[in-house]
């Protein structure tokens, strides 16, 4: 007894069984989160550390290397890679993907613990993290206030506004930039500290002894103990000023009387700017646990709080959401599917004429989706593009077994069965067949959950939801079919002669009359038609060479982002000077109502936001552009990136890289060289990025070793030093003082804090002449040393712990493949000192998952081979079924050069789909043809011209409901719809030669082989 019989005989039953797992799965979709993709953990760890005033080769020789060489201890190390800075270093250790991170960063620590003792006093305690994408920001928001001023904007933002946008649930943490920020600056005047005899350490040691209270201990008083505080810190101004710093010749000596008190403002090292009008702004970043939208929606609900609250005050308004881009991504795709749903039941109407036949077997799709939801719970999978786009490639999909039960319960109704008996004769005569052909879709999709790197990770949950589905689908189809088939008193009503139904019906009659003379005449000249069909696999195998390859597709998310720098040393004021003229330009290239919001950063805050990424100094600058939603605008997001490329190119001093669209980031074509000699370094890459910039395609090359910059460096004379009896360091600590690099003390005022500065007069500091004599110790700075000017490099960059340099640029209008050969040309020319060359990027990536893709499809294949071998119990049938998929990759082949679309990782998992699914019309075809040549004893050529004809109808329906169901994806329209059209056209093209070519030549291949065929069935 089977599981349709089973279903039929216990009607009541499996319905209540079927109404329990449907309200399984609505709730399951009531509990499933919203998100842009799958949680990733990408497999590197960073190490962060910093040294206030060391420059990039201090930073590579005191901190990098130790750091370097702890890490690289650690085991299951890929790359380890470093950047020094002024003050900075970082280094990222790249693990295998799926690797244990958790594991990673605690070994990490572990070596860091042992290396710890190696590093400066001065350096910080190594941070150590694991690269997240929740660190990327999902909410910017700009503020702006028609009363108050730039100082105290900020400080309400800081005080009031900051927390509570941070204790929203899901809110990882909140970071303002822009604005003024209150400073107290202590100027010391070197000469009036020099007649005083007191020094700037002394002043700045004075200074740090009043930064905290302290406790003084505790006395007894009436039986009670009584903590006793010293209260050191500073109040007001005048009590700063009354500050004793030293002792002189006439007494006490005054801070004011060695320096002016300035209530005034840190140095601006960054200026925000929104819509043209400078700005203040904050950046919100998720946890790694939370949901986007969920943190999106808490921000904007405190957001509309805010406003109402400081109404008059303060306008916050929203810069960037991630959420709208998911919300309107994951509405398309919604759209998207329900489209489908539509056209396959559609497809299902035409071909059985019935709204009753119709709805049974198009009942498969919404059962299977709803219940596949209740998986995807028990699961951990989100509702996000990759799952959701998994459903709407499975629609077409699931009705294809319910399509072959029913037209051969159908069949059997007009045999003249009862309504039971054709209900479980009808599922049971294909249960086997379907069964297998659902086996050897399910069988393509498990290599891909084995393929390393971000192909493997981002598409394991669109494997999970088709597969989740096609089971569940399967099970409808041998349970609820037949079940409600039994209860159908008619399957296909009788249509009067004339109307629709009848003209569709005889139509199709004779439609198969016409395909039973077409076969019998193939089956006749095998030979020439599988002639021909070769002769059409070569020449599209030729055509191969002819299309364009990509890794990933670019998404229009309608948000671009351009990075620019100018002449490095180039200042603040000059720099935003070239911006704001540059924004009136920019302003011009969009169409009215596209352009949302236009934001500019000048410059950088510093700190570990500086170690992230971020602009580099006052000559970088980040410009991103907001424009309103896809479908409401004409021009798409690649367009305007054509149209900013274009200005850009005609604009005189910058230097800039565009990006947006694309998940991966990074730069298409990566070169990386090698060497110690930083000059040798800086002479090849610059030649190397000016010779690829020559390259047709190329787009915005750049390198990480950008022109040498002035440094001004202090070399001490041990030997005056040592006459002197002056240490070192205290030389060292007089000049940083000098400089004011970092606060002295604090300053409170009404509950808050501002640091106190102290520095020499600005203009001792920015005079170079100036400098030699700069009071350090009670004497010139240069009876102590020299100062000695020099070019250094901005930045040094390690790859496993040598000196590296990057070049990179994006490629548009041509081919990846045929610009990576034309780069890797150009390097070998002009690398005239041998250095030792890798190349990496996008170029890399693709080449890595290509060849992963690759082998998981030879993987399918041979998968899809056992199971039909073990349905068959041949080790022949099989490959006369498996000849489709070469007749798939002819459509394939044409399909993407009709459409100019792009082999890449979408259209590979397409094929690796298509080997799965085209060989589901052989199965039924072949195994319907052995049953006629077992029961009947009929000859070879009568069984497989029956077999073709009698499955005609079903194999038609089941590839157009396939294709049909695919076409919303394959036109790309909408947010997040340009990642699946490729795959959707590989499919829907490859389906449609497949089936042609099934139906055509299958059965001269059955033919060929069939003497082996009739020998094992016998």
């Amino acid at each position: 007894m089977n599981l349709s019989s089973v279903s039929v005989r216990r009607r009541i039953t499996f319905l209540m069984v079927f109404i329990f797992i449907v309200g399984v799965g609505f709730f399951g979709l009531s509990q499933l989160g919203i998100d842009l993709y799958p949680k990733l953990e990408y497999p590197m760890v960073i190490v962060a550390s910093t040294m206030t005033g060391a420059g990039p080769e201090e930073m590579e020789e005191l901190v990098t290397k130790y750091l370097e060489e702890a890490v690289s201890r650690v085991e299951n190390v890929k790359e380890v890679s470093s950047t020094s800075g002024s003050g900075s270093s970082v280094v990222m250790a790249e693990f295998e993907w799926g690797h244990s991170l958790e594991g990673a960063e605690t070994d990490i620590r572990r070596q860091l613990d042992l290396y710890g003792s190696a590093l400066p006093e001065d350096a910080t305690d190594p941070i150590v993290l694991a690269l997240d994408p929740s660190m990327q920001p999902i909410f910017f928001i700009g503020f702006s206030s028609p009363v108050l001023d730039d100082f105290a904007l900020r400080q309400l933002i800081v005080d009031e506004i900051e927390p509570r946008l941070a204790r929203q649930e899901g809110v990882g943490s909140v970071t303002v930039s822009g604005g003024l920020i209150r400073e107290i600056h202590v100027e010391a005047d070197p000469s009036r500290m020099a007649s005083a005899g007191v020094t700037i350490s002394q002043v700045t040691g004075a200074l740090a002894r009043v930064r905290n209270d302290s406790p003084a201990g505790s006395v007894e008083s009436g039986g009670e103990k009584i903590n006793v505080r010293i209260e050191s810190s500073v109040t007001s101004l005048r009590e700063l000023e009354q500050l004793v710093v030293g002792v002189g010749p006439s007494g006490a000596v005054l801070l004011r009387d060695v320096a002016d008190v300035i209530d005034g403002e840190a140095e601006v090292t960054e200026l925000v700017r929104m819509n043209q009008t400078p700005s203040l702004f904050a950046f919100v970043q998720r946890r790694s646990d939370a949901n986007t939208v969920n943190v999106c929606t808490n921000v904007l609900e405190e957001l509309d709080s805010i406003a109402e609250e400081y109404d008059g005050q303060v306008v916050p308004y929203v810069m960037f959401d991630q959420s709208t881009f998911i919300r309107q991504a994951i509405s398309n795709l919604s759209n998207t599917g329900i489209t489908a749903i539509i056209l396959a039941f559609a497809v299902l109407l035409f071909f059985l004429r019935s709204p009753r036949g119709s709805s049974i077997a198009g009942s498969a799709i919404p059962i299977s989706i709803v219940v596949t939801f209740a998986v995807m719970y028990f699961f951990d999978v989100d509702l996000n593009m990759i799952s959701l786009a998994g459903l709407a490639l499975a629609v077409g999909m699931l009705v294809d077994n319910s399509i072959v039960v029913l037209e051969n319960i159908y069949r059997h109704r007009t045999m003249g069965h009862s309504a039971v008996d054709a209900a479980v004769k009808g599922a049971g005569e294909v249960g086997m067949a379907i069964t297998a052909s659902t086996l050897t879709t399910l069988a393509v999709f498990v290599p891909i959950l084995f393929v390393p790197g971000v192909a493997g990770q981002m598409f394991r949950e669109m494997v999970l939801t088709i597969v989740f589905s096609l089971i569940v689908s399967l099970f409808v189809a041998l349970s609820l079919v037949p079940l409600l088939s039994s209860f159908a008193a008619r399957l296909v009503p009788c249509h009067k002669k004339g109307s629709p139904g009848d003209r569709i019906q005889k139509g199709f009659e004779k439609f198969e009359a016409r395909y039973r003379k077409l076969i019998s005449f193939v089956v006749e000249h095998r030979k020439f038609t599988l002639t021909a069909t070769l002769i059409l696999f070569a020449g599209s195998l030729c055509m191969v060479p002819l299309l364009k390859t990509e890794f990933i597709p670019a998404n229009d998310d309608g948000f671009i982002r351009m990075d620019m720098n100018t002449k490095i040393g180039t200042d603040l004021e000059t720099t935003a000077a070239m911006v704001e003229v540059l924004e009136d330009s920019m302003v011009t290239l969009f169409e009215e109502g596209d352009l949302i919001t236009l934001y500019s950063q000048v410059g950088t805050a510093g700190g570990m936001d500086a170690i992230f990424g971020g602009a580099k100094g006052s000559y970088s600058v980040e410009m991103m552009f907001r424009l309103c939603p896809l479908t409401e605008r004409s021009i798409g997001q690649e367009e305007y990136e054509e149209r900013i490329r274009e200005l850009m190119d005609r604009t005189a001093g910058f230097e800039y890289d565009i990006s947006g669209g694309n998940f991966m980031g990074g730069g298409a074509i990566e070169v990386k060289i090698f060497g110690d000699d930083l000059e040798i370094l800086a002479l090849e890459s610059a030649k190397i990025k000016d010779a690829i910039g020559e390259i047709e395609g190329v787009r915005e090359p750049q390198t990480t070793m950008e022109d040498m910059i002035p440094d001004l460096t202090f070399r001490q004379n041990y030997t005056h030093l040592a006459l002197q009896g002056i240490h070192p360091a205290s030389v060292a600590g007089e000049i940083s003082s000098a400089f004011g690099n970092s606060p002295a003390t604090v300053f409170r005022e009404d509950g808050k804090e501002y640091n106190v500065v102290v520095r020499i007069p600005e203009h001792l500091r920015n005079s170079r002449e100036e400098l030699d004599y700069l009071p350090v110790m009670g004497m010139p700075a240069l009876n102590l040393g020299s100062f000695e000017e020099r070019l250094v490099a901005t930045s040094i960059q390690r790859t496993d712990q040598q000196r590296s340099v990057t070049i990179t640029c994006d490629v548009s209008g041509r081919s990846l493949d045929d610009v990576a050969a034309d780069v890797e040309r150009v390097v070998k020319e002009e690398n005239i000192y041998n250095l030792r060359v890798e190349y990496g990027g996008e170029m890399k990536d693709q080449k890595e998952t290509f060849s992963y893709l690759a082998v998981a499809i030879v993987v399918a294949a041979l998968l899809v081979y056992m199971v039909m071998a073990s349905q068959f119990e041949s080790l022949l049938e099989p490959f006369i079924i498996f000849f489709t998929v070469p007749m798939a990759l002819i459509g394939v082949v044409l399909g993407l050069f009709i459409t100019g679309t792009p082999v890449s990782v979408m259209s590979l998992i397409g094929v690796l789909m298509l080997a799965g699914i085209v060989v589901n019309n052989g199965i039924v075809m072949i195994d319907y043809a052995n049953q006629i040549l077992r029961k009947e004893k009929t000859t070879l050529k009568d069984s497989i011209i029956r077999s073709s004809t009698t499955r005609l109808r079903p194999i038609l329906m089941t590839a157009l409901t396939t294709m049909l169901a695919m076409v919303p994806l394959a036109m790309g329209i909408g947010e997040g719809a340009e990642s699946w059209a490729p795959m959707a056209v590989t499919v829907i093209f490859g389906l449609a030669a497949a089936t042609v070519l099934t139906l055509i030549v299958e059965p001269c291949i059955y033919i060929v082989l069939g003497n082996r065929i009739a020998k094992n069935l016998s």
